[in-house]
């Protein structure tokens, strides 16, 4: 059964790319739990509709300036499923990931899909040199240092843990010949498939806004 947060994300995903990122801009500067709502829906448009390449400068921008962890990440996944055709935007999320901080699972995760990006749409030796000197640092430096200040469930065993399997599945990602996008709700490891694309009804911005009031209430990761 398809959850309402579900039906929605799949009803604002077929707006067109304009008016989509309207909803967006009409919502990052004073809400940002809805914001981040709306950049799950560019997530899911990129991953089952048309890209356009017009559309990436918009999407690099969006990405660059986002506020809210939550949104930054849905951004950042819409860039991956263009794959390496987005491979303009890896300093500038390799630059989000090293100025976020590791505080809370929220952000954790953050950091963790952010790598995941990198791996996705990285080419050449800047994105491959950043993991590797990630992976000479000490982890624990990265997403342990506040110790018991971590508000989250994740324990700091388990970060370490994570983090250091990432950084090698990502050096994995930059060093597979033709990667396919990251269109796949897991990552599923370095030619993860692309979920089929399902046929949703139009949705109007009345209705958006009506079930979209009715979400925000529920928290929820993408």
């Amino acid at each position: 059964m398809i959850s309402p947060r579900s039906q929605l994300v799949g009803e604002l995903a077929t707006h067109s790319w304009p008016r989509l990122f309207a909803l967006y801009l009409e919502l990052a500067g004073h809400d940002p739990k809805a914001a981040s709502f709306m950049a799950t829906a560019i997530m899911h448009k990129a991953r089952h509709d048309s890209r356009p390449d017009e559309v990436l400068p918009t999407l690099m921008m969006f990405t660059a300036q986002a506020h809210d962890v939550t949104a930054l990440t849905f951004l950042a996944k819409a860039l991956a499923a263009y794959g390496r055709a987005a491979h303009e935007a890896t300093s500038l999320v390799l630059k989000r990931l090293r100025s976020l901080p590791v505080t809370d699972d929220a952000s954790f995760w953050a950091v963790d899909s952010l790598w995941h990006v990198v791996g996705f749409i990285g080419v050449g030796p800047e994105p491959l040199a950043a993991v590797e000197a990630a992976l000479l640092a000490n982890p624990k430096q990265r997403v342990a240092a506040i110790g018991q200040l971590y508000d989250g469930t994740l324990s700091e065993s388990a970060r370490v843990q994570m983090y250091w399997a990432t950084l090698t599945r990502v050096r994995e990602f930059l060093t597979t010949p033709a990667l396919e996008p990251w269109r796949a709700t897991r990552t599923q490891g370095p030619r993860a498939q692309a979920e089929p694309a399902v046929s949703k009804p139009a949705c109007s911005s009345r209705r958006a806004t009506e079930l979209l009031a009715r979400t925000r209430k529920r928290p929820s990761r993408g």
